[in-house]
């Protein structure tokens, strides 16, 4: 950024342009890790309390999923309609954040131009949110250790992150008295 403020460099416009757009993409990089790490510390301090509402499940994946496409433009953001959903009491603002982290998370390890799929269906009595992807998947016996403060899987090349996304998932979804597991997906990839 202060490149930018160099008197002795003539920045053409395009070069301006580029450099400012990577300038907003770490802002909000940086800004959703901060928001992170205070939603981690609130869930510690067992401050999480959802704000519990009627809400259509199927309007807060069509809403998250293409807020999350926006910043994942090497995928296909897919939403699968779900017929005769009930409306589910849960805190529009947290599910939607669990969606969001998770979507953002299958575009992190799935490969560049592979589907991400969200949905949402009616099993038992209740209503399943899910996130699929084609990615590596988790390595058995994982499954539960990625849900885990500030583990990540490590692979050579692999995306970097700081471990806690998951973490606040399991938090929020806790708090809601819900259920997150993660489970390997037929033909390759994992479900969250």
């Amino acid at each position: 950024m202060t490149s930018l403020l160099q008197p002795d460099i003539d920045w053409s416009p395009d070069d301006e342009r580029d450099l400012l757009l990577a300038i907003n993409e770490e802002t909000d990089r940086l800004t959703r890790l901060v928001g992170n790490l205070l939603d981690l510390t609130r869930i510690e301090a067992g401050e999480l309390r959802p704000q519990r509402e009627w809400n259509d499940p199927e309007e807060v994946i069509r809403e998250t999923a293409q807020r999350a496409a926006a910043t994942l433009p090497r995928h296909e953001v897919r939403v699968e309609r779900a017929v005769d959903l009930p409306p589910v009491m849960f805190d529009y603002v947290e599910i939607a954040q669990v969606l969001f982290n998770l979507i953002e998370n299958a575009g992190k390890y799935a490969p560049p131009g592979s589907a991400i799929d969200v949905s949402a269906h009616v099993t038992e009595g209740a209503v399943t949110f899910s996130v699929a992807d084609r990615g590596p998947g988790i390595p058995a016996g994982e499954e539960e250790r990625i849900f885990g403060k500030f583990y990540r899987i490590t692979r050579p090349g692999g995306p970097g992150g700081a471990g806690i996304g998951l973490s606040i998932c399991r938090g929020i979804i806790d708090a809601h008295g819900g259920r997150i597991w993660a489970e390997p997906r037929e033909g390759g990839g994992a479900i969250f």
